[in-house]
């Protein structure tokens, strides 16, 4: 058995629900901006994608 290195994590958070989510293991993502933003679903998806200015800055509140 030969043992590679492991693999690195890209935590990142949805900017609607909050949940921390592996960057690569996501349910969809969006770019708004300039900015990529990665979701747990795809109702998140599409609740983000209708108004992100709102989720931008709810985010920004909560996280900061």
């Amino acid at each position: 058995m030969i043992r590679g290195r492991a693999e690195e994590v890209m935590v990142v958070r949805d900017p609607v629900c909050g949940i921390e989510l592996d960057r690569d293991h996501t349910e969809g993502r969006s770019e708004y901006d300039g900015h990529v933003y990665y979701f747990c679903s795809r109702e998140c998806k599409e609740m983000f994608d209708m108004d992100p200015q709102r989720y931008i800055a709810d985010a920004l509140r909560q996280w900061s």
